[in-house]
């Protein structure tokens, strides 16, 4: 499997949709795409997945450890050839990011099925 690797840039076109909100991404409007090998194809072609900017660091935060992330803005194709803005909106997202990320997420208690103590516990 090939490693993946990501890419910034403005949409060119109307058409995708971010892989996480669902939503369109507008012409022109900043994203941030996931590239990784097509499962649709046999040939080893790549497939770009593409997220707004803030679902895609919601998606790193809970992906697995071993997953491959950006760390860095040298993870990002392209990422010089954005705008000033551009980098910043990206920068200050990234930053956000890796501030999160080592934080440890918090725990959900085990609900109890139909309000019972779960068998072999005493009273």
């Amino acid at each position: 499997m090939a490693d993946r690797s990501f890419v910034v840039e403005r949409a060119s076109n109307g058409r995708s949709k971010c892989k996480k909100s669902k939503e369109k991404i507008a012409k022109g409007e900043l994203r941030i795409g996931s590239i990784g090998p097509n499962p649709f194809k046999d040939d080893g072609s790549l497939m770009t997945t593409w997220y707004k900017v803030s679902p895609f660091f919601q998606m790193q935060l809970r992906q697995r450890k071993t997953t491959k992330k950006v760390e860095s803005i040298d993870d990002l194709q392209h990422f010089e050839e954005l705008s000033s803005e551009d980098q910043k909106t990206v920068q200050d997202a990234l930053e956000d990011f890796l501030s999160q990320k080592d934080q440890p997420k918090p725990k959900e208690k085990k609900k109890k099925k139909n309000g019972k103590k779960a068998e072999g516990c005493k009273s």
